[in-house]
């Protein structure tokens, strides 16, 4: 029955550049932003700037948690000549590009309050943008791809998306930490070249995804794939989710929350771990590769690894199911970041196994990323697509608003600017988002309705449509 549904992979891919830019954007603003606002902080006297930082650093979060509903709901309900998505994506991407670049230039031009003042002010600006855009460029996704064709589709989405960020990785290791310590202009660089790459890709996705043309070519296969969803609710746009789903509902978003409080405060302070952290013996972080790139290097092999993932994610969807595959992913994450507790510096052969760690992460977190996003859009229906979007981001982004604010704390209060700190802490909470998805609870069996299809109601296996 799955085959009467085909995915169309040239448009999934070009609709995935809005996802590209997305997750290099962010690799970019987490790998730089928080040794910008280190540099400034130290340089005005400012002490406990840990904890400032890991405020700022939430506020993106914030914005994201205030906005990323409001817009989902918003859009949903918007009607114009290109679509419901992409006024809101060009215009983020719009404000975003043309702010972006003046954080790196107030950070060059002094470091006194003014200076710090109106750089955050462009980072709020450009949040509030980027909040847009991610919100309208993952809805688009599951818009146009019928429900059992989602995690193929996410597959293709990260798999583009995560090109993105491996260009990020490999621009934070020519533009490495040391020189936003020495202020250096090439800071510039990352900011400015983001900016321009985020208008080549919206504007292939814009000239070749026509949103209200593909809607009105897609309307039978969407309603199709709402009709072999597994949850009674989307079938009946009008009935209520049962007391099950709600229970599994509930469940994956707390290991979304679980997760990203653990990630994300390893993705945000990396970058100060590396720059920062000396190792047993006294001396700065470094080794063969060099300070500056072995971070930056690291940053490359987690969504490498990812890339070569999400493949294989597919075929594991179909072994094992989507519960049993997002357990994997988890542990691949939760091992290394248990075994980092360990590391006494990045040198040498050490340095060697964390580059090994962080690619198990990078795969852990394909696992992850392919099905967490389609197993909370599986409780929605044709009419409140952007709705669960937000409810999604809600959970992913409440976590990542808290977690850099508890870091930052727990790194001048309680460890003293040792960011060893940082893998425990993020193990921590790992193991608490594995134990909760050990609680998710899938149906056995689900009915399939394809009149349209020309084929009778029959049963299908959990292990094949359970999405």
């Amino acid at each position: 029955m799955e085959n009467t549904l085909k995915l169309n992979t040239k448009r999934t891919i070009y609709i995935a550049l809005g996802f590209f830019a997305v997750l290099m954007f962010w690799q970019v603003f987490n790998f730089y932003v928080p040794l910008i606002l280190r540099v400034m902080l130290m340089d005005m006297g400012v002490e406990n700037f840990n904890t400032i930082i890991g405020m700022i650093m939430s506020i993106d979060n914030l914005f994201a948690l205030l906005f990323i509903p409001l817009i989902g709901i918003l859009s949903d309900r918007t009607k114009t000549r290109i679509g419901k998505r992409m006024p809101y994506i060009i215009c983020g991407v719009a404000l975003t590009v043309l702010i972006f670049p003046f954080i790196p230039v107030l950070f060059m031009l002094g470091s006194g309050w003014g200076a710090f003042g109106g750089a955050l002010a462009m980072m709020a600006i450009v949040l509030i943008a980027m909040s847009i855009v991610r919100t309208t460029a993952v809805a688009l996704v599951p818009d146009v791809t019928p429900k059992p064709l989602r995690p193929k589709a996410n597959a293709y989405v990260n798999f583009i998306g995560y090109i993105g960020a491996i260009l990020a990785g490999g621009i934070a290791m020519i533009v490495h930490a040391d020189l936003v310590k020495d202020q250096s202009a090439m800071v510039l660089i990352p900011f400015i070249a983001v900016s321009l790459i985020m208008v080549l890709m919206i504007a292939l996705l814009f000239r070749n995804v026509k949103e209200n043309k593909v809607l009105a070519e897609m309307e039978a296969e969407l309603e199709l794939g709402e009709k072999m969803a597994e949850t009674e609710a989307a079938k009946r746009p009008d009935r209520k989710l049962t007391r099950q789903d709600k229970i599994n509902l509930a469940i994956i978003l707390g290991s979304i929350f679980l997760w990203f409080f653990a990630f994300n405060a390893v993705e945000t302070f990396w970058s100060t771990y590396g720059g920062y952290t000396d190792n047993l013996t006294g001396e700065v972080i470094g080794g063969v590769l060099g300070g500056g790139s072995l971070v930056g290097l690291a940053v490359i092999v987690l969504p490498v690894t990812s890339l070569i993932t999400f493949p294989f994610v597919i075929w594991l969807n179909k072994k094992i199911g989507q519960k049993w595959s997002v357990i994997m992913g988890i542990s691949l994450m939760l091992v290394p970041m248990s075994l980092l507790i360990l590391a006494t510096s990045l040198e040498g052969i050490q340095g060697f196994f964390v580059l090994l760690a962080f690619a198990s992460c990078g795969a852990g977190w394909a696992m992850i990323n392919v099905n967490s996003f389609p197993m909370v859009m599986n409780y929605a229906n044709k009419n409140n697509k952007g709705k669960f979007t937000g409810i999604y981001y809600v959970a992913s982004m409440s976590a990542q608003t808290l977690t850099t604010v508890i870091a930052g704390l727990f790194a001048d209060y309680v460890f003293n600017d040792d960011w060893r700190f940082l893998f425990p802490y993020a193990a921590i909470f790992m193991a608490g988002a594995l134990v909760l998805m050990l609680f998710y609870k899938r149906k056995q069996q689900t009915e399939v309705i394809a009149e349209e299809a020309k084929a009778a109601t029959e049963e299908i296996d959990d292990e094949k449509f359970n999405f």
